[in-house]
């Protein structure tokens, strides 16, 4: 397989899970709390809990998604503990890892898209000349032509022979 074939299923398959995933999400928006302390966090993520366990009917123990850095352990996400943040913490983590691999797709194909629209003008352009070329070398043939022709009438011609045999 090519990578660009490989890069176009990656795209594809992007495009479905993201897709899928817009069914998880009705309304999204970025917020950010007010300065607090550990604590503080803390009890606004329990508060937070005790929404989402009360409006889903949540059991006391949940798994809690998150969106980490594997190399740090640094949580980027938090995606919440209803049966539905397990998909958005996958589609999330997915996302992240694949962007670089899809920039360089899309971008590779932007290249590819300009670079043959430059080669069709640049071909376009070469057959017009050479077009406008066999037009003019058409029209001096046919001039050439007709000297010839008006030659080939202007010369005499060969008086006819006669035969002397038959004349006898």
């Amino acid at each position: 397989m090519s990578d660009k074939h490989n890069t176009d299923q990656e795209l594809l398959s992007f495009i479905s899970e993201a897709r899928r995933f817009l069914k998880f999400v009705s309304s999204p928006e970025w917020a950010a709390s007010a300065e607090n302390t550990d604590a503080e966090h803390i009890a606004d993520l329990t508060m937070t809990l005790a929404l989402s366990r009360e409006s889903k009917s949540l059991p006391e123990k949940t798994v809690m998604h998150q969106v980490r850095c594997s190399e740090t352990g640094l949580v980027l996400a938090i995606a919440g503990n209803t049966p539905a943040a397990a998909a958005r913490a996958r589609f999330l983590t997915g996302m992240i890892a694949a962007m670089p691999r899809l920039f360089e797709g899309i971008e590779a194909f932007m290249v590819r898209d300009v670079f043959m629209q430059d080669r069709v003008r640049e071909l376009l352009e070469s057959n017009n000349d050479k077009l406008n070329e066999n037009r003019a070398q058409r029209a001096v043939i046919r001039q050439l032509q007709a000297q010839v022709d008006h030659l080939l009438k202007t010369i005499p011609a060969e008086p006819e022979t006669i035969n002397v045999e038959k004349a006898s």
